[in-house]
């Protein structure tokens, strides 16, 4: 467990938050949520890339900014403001170039919070 807060994936205080509800199932859900929305807004932001729709762009990271930042998600969240910032700027060709790492840190954080999600308490 310790991995995924040392390593800077999760903040720790954020997941403690989610666990702090006292209810198992609850953890679990957001996970899978988390999950859920993030296979569409990768769709989605591949699709407005595609497009080159800047506006569509900054939309579907605002998105993932609001879902990454209800788990903890450190590092994602900083990929999503790297984005956010060329869209700002309708940088196409640096969209391009990191959204990779955005959809690396989206896996990374998936990983992470299943591992967590599946720790007792």
């Amino acid at each position: 467990m310790e991995k995924a807060f040392a390593a800077g994936i999760i903040d720790a205080n954020k997941y403690q938050s989610l666990q702090d509800f006292n209810d198992d199932t609850f953890v679990v859900e957001m996970v899978e949520t988390f999950i859920q929305q993030n296979e569409i807004y990768v769709e989605e932001l591949e699709q407005a890339v595609a497009n080159s729709d800047f506006e569509a762009i900054r939309k579907v990271l605002h998105k993932m900014q609001g879902s990454a930042s209800t788990v903890g998600a450190k590092v994602m969240t900083s990929e999503i403001m790297k984005l956010r910032a060329f869209a700002k700027s309708a940088d196409i060709k640096n969209i391009n170039k990191f959204k990779e790492r955005l959809y690396k840190a989206v896996d990374t954080t998936k990983t992470a919070l299943l591992e967590l999600s599946s720790m007792p308490n």
